[in-house]
Formats: structure tokens, C-alpha cells, sequence
């Protein structure tokens, strides 16, 4: 009898771990067309993700970038935001520029130099 309970007590735990949901699946379905984007325009990325709650309750994802070649600067990573306030809206930016916020500067640097091919 005591067997059967306790079995039933971790089968309880795990299903309610299983169901637990995700903080950032909203971000994730909002910004979905966002991030194809990126992965087309970088290919190979994400080369790192984090995952962040900045204090007033927005969800940021950020990925860092792999280097393109060629001339100029390329950044090295690109946060994708999501709020509450506007949940079908996803801001994408460049970690470190004027639009993003600073806690987002997660990876080394926002911006390196290409190099040559």
C-alpha cells in the first residue's frame, strides 16, 4: 500500500514539472518570424542563448551571433524582447545600442570588426 502512494506522489511531481510552462514561450511565439530573420541573415546562429527577466518583468532572449566576413562591423549578438503590455510584439535589437536595454549586454561584446576573407 505504501508503495502504491509513493509511486502515485512521483508520477503527481512529475507531470506537474512536465506541465509547468515556460516564462518564455510568450517571447518565443511572438518573435518567431524575428528570429527566422536572424538566423537567415546569420547563418549558424544562435552560436550561444540567455535567457533573461529584466526588473520590470520583460523576457529577453539573447543570441549571440557568429562573425561575418567582409568589411565593417558586425554585431556579436541580438536580443529579442518581449512585454506584457504588448504581447504580440517582439523588439529586436543590438545589445549595447541606444534601443536596447543595458542589462542585455550578456556577451563579451555587442559589435566586433570583420575579418577579411
Amino acid at each position: 500500500m505504501l508503495w502504491h502512494v509513493r509511486h502515485t506522489v512521483v508520477v503527481i511531481g512529475i507531470v506537474v514539472i512536465a506541465c509547468a510552462k515556460d516564462p518564455f514561450a510568450p517571447l518565443l511565439d511572438a518573435c518567431t518570424d524575428e528570429m527566422n530573420h536572424v538566423r537567415t541573415m546569420y547563418p549558424g546562429a544562435p552560436t550561444g542563448i540567455q535567457r533573461l527577466t529584466l526588473p520590470d518583468g520583460r523576457r529577453v532572449i539573447v543570441w549571440g551571433l557568429p562573425t561575418q566576413q567582409g568589411p565593417g562591423l558586425s554585431p556579436t549578438s541580438m536580443a529579442f524582447i518581449w512585454s506584457a503590455d504588448t504581447p504580440q510584439t517582439c523588439l529586436v535589437c543590438i545589445p549595447g545600442s541606444p534601443r536596447c536595454p543595458a542589462s542585455t549586454v550578456t556577451f563579451q561584446s555587442s559589435v566586433r570588426h570583420a575579418r577579411a576573407a
